[in-house]
């Protein structure tokens, strides 16, 4: 890499931390404050008030399904002045809001926001600017939104406390302003992005049929599902976002043994693990590989089901540790397995269609896994189920990867062998 291209990664990430710091540490972080004072003030339920984040949702899944032609359009530059507006708007939307409409109206602009300011920014973005080392840099923008989670909760809720929820909402839009105006001048795609770089434009441009195939083009969606290894990935992504439900469990499963205060201490430990646990899961996974790291991150989840559902609930507190490593499952882990398996065809616009499967596993999982309860007064049916469910889940990101590698492979000895025939 040249001495300007490595400068160029560095403030590209600087750019992608001022937005993941904005959208994800700041904007989505704050949501849950708003729910008291917001309930109060229009005077309907709390469970009223909270639909605005599955409106948030369904946007979310939507616009994952066609995030590949719209960076393909916004370009990282965009996609910041896009998620600065809609988190502006739902912060002035939840201010000014006299009724519910106004705020469904607001969780439809943080499902925009979310889904260009997120997760999906970390890795559309750097996986090219830092392919030999994607897992440490992306494991370290993800833990930026729980590092700041405590400050933010802290600095928010004072802000409310002392001058009520509408002015604490606009000094949001001002620090977020900051933020992104920052991210606007920093942020950039690396040359070879897959979707929007410099040289795969110019490619595309010199041979026009290469755009029909390209990420986002009129041909990728049905590549994507004639692909043995992406379907396998989507099933995958699928799959973890019902499995990965268990932080909801934590304190609910505690509760029905009698134990809600160590359920409560379990959860809190849980989020302290998960920031240097997705950064060191990074690490390891640029320097041990996704099959390797597995052999840490399924035990750890299978552990904590067995924890829940069968020990001593003075083992508690384990859950806090164990789950935490195994939450990364359900974060970064995703994108490494299929990183793994498809190497230099990895996109962000195949991770964008997962997220979208992500989320509707994440819908079905989040009630059944209480559903033993409700029959049986335990939870312990359940983490037999997910306990399988995970074994299976280890199963299916093993053999993805080792489909992926094998036509990696396949796809260099033919190109070396077309190079041998060309001299």
């Amino acid at each position: 890499m040249t001495s300007t291209k490595n400068y160029q990664k560095w403030v590209a990430f600087a750019g992608v931390m001022c937005m993941v710091i904005a959208g994800l540490g700041i904007a989505n972080c704050s949501l849950a404050l708003w729910t008291v004072p917001m309930s109060e003030a229009l005077n309907v339920p709390r469970s009223v008030l909270t639909t605005y984040d599955t409106v948030g949702k369904i946007t979310g899944v939507v616009l994952s399904l066609l995030f590949a032609p719209i960076y393909k359009r916004l370009k990282p530059k965009g996609m910041v002045v896009l998620s600065f507006i809609s988190y502006t708007l739902l912060f002035l939307l939840f201010s000014h809001a006299k009724s519910m409409p106004a705020v469904l109206l607001g969780g439809f602009f943080n499902g925009v926001g979310w889904t260009f300011s997120g997760t999906m920014a970390i890795f559309a973005i750097l996986p090219t600017w830092f392919p030999n080392n994607i897992g440490l840099m992306s494991g370290i923008a993800a833990s930026t939104s729980g590092i700041l989670s405590s400050f933010v909760t802290q600095v928010v809720a004072g802000w409310i406390e002392s001058s009520g929820y509408v002015v604490a909402q606009q000094k949001c839009i001002y620090v977020i302003a900051v933020l992104y105006v920052l991210a606007f001048f920093l942020v950039k795609a690396s040359p070879d992005d897959p979707i929007c770089g410099v040289e795969t434009l110019k490619a595309q441009k010199e041979n026009p049929s290469l755009k029909k195939k390209s990420v986002g083009g009129l041909g990728y969606y049905k590549e994507t599902l004639t692909n043995p290894i992406k379907v396998m990935g989507l099933v995958m992504y699928f799959m973890i976002g019902v499995l990965g439900i268990i932080t909801v469990a934590i304190v609910p499963a505690a509760e029905a043994r009698g134990a809600i205060a160590l359920g409560t201490l379990a959860y809190s430990i849980h989020y302290l693990v998960l920031v240097p646990g997705k950064i060191g899961v990074g690490f390891l996974r640029d320097k041990i590989g996704v099959n390797k790291l597995n052999f840490i991150l399924f035990p750890c989840a299978l552990l904590s089901l067995v924890v829940i559902g069968f020990c001593p609930v003075s083992w508690y507190p384990a859950v806090g540790v164990l789950w935490g490593l195994g939450t990364v499952l359900n974060q970064i882990w995703p994108p490494y397995v299929m990183m793994e398996a498809l190497g230099e065809k990895y996109d962000s616009g195949f991770a964008a269609i997962g997220i979208a499967l992500f989320q509707l596993g994440y819908a079905i999982g989040s009630p059944a896994i209480h559903i033993a309860y409700d029959k049986t007064g335990s939870y312990s049916p359940s983490c037999i189920i997910w306990g399988v469910g995970f074994i299976a889940l280890w199963a299916l990101a093993t053999a993805i990867i080792k489909k992926g590698k094998k036509a990696q492979l396949a796809e260099a000895t033919a190109a070396a062998v077309e190079t041998v025939g060309n001299t």
